[in-house]
């Protein structure tokens, strides 16, 4: 079975690099190995205003919502919002016009 084109990409370069495989290592270590590969790739973070903590209604009680609010004091700002279900995930996102 063929590889998803960006996981063969990341292995690829990983293989490059001269990277222990994941598989060869602890579950401890190839965490932490994931982690700084994905940091290391991830840039400057995005500056954040403010991050809020809150629970809006839900059909069986009220839900957890993180809201980040960007840095930008003025303007349009884009806006993420994904769900998370049982066996699915949703992310849909827009910029404002």
């Amino acid at each position: 079975m063929a590889f998803d084109p960006q996981s063969q990409a990341l292995y690829e370069q990983r293989t490059a690099q001269g990277a222990e495989p994941l598989y060869e290592m602890t579950l401890a270590e190839a965490r932490a190995a994931d982690l700084a590969a994905v940091r290391a790739d991830a840039g400057a973070p995005e500056p954040v205003r403010e991050v809020l903590d809150e629970r809006i209604p839900g059909p069986a009680g009220r839900l957890p919502v993180g809201v980040y609010r960007p840095g930008a004091d003025e303007g349009p700002v884009p806006v993420l919002a994904c769900f998370f279900y049982p066996r699915a995930a949703f992310a849909g996102g827009a910029t404002g016009a």
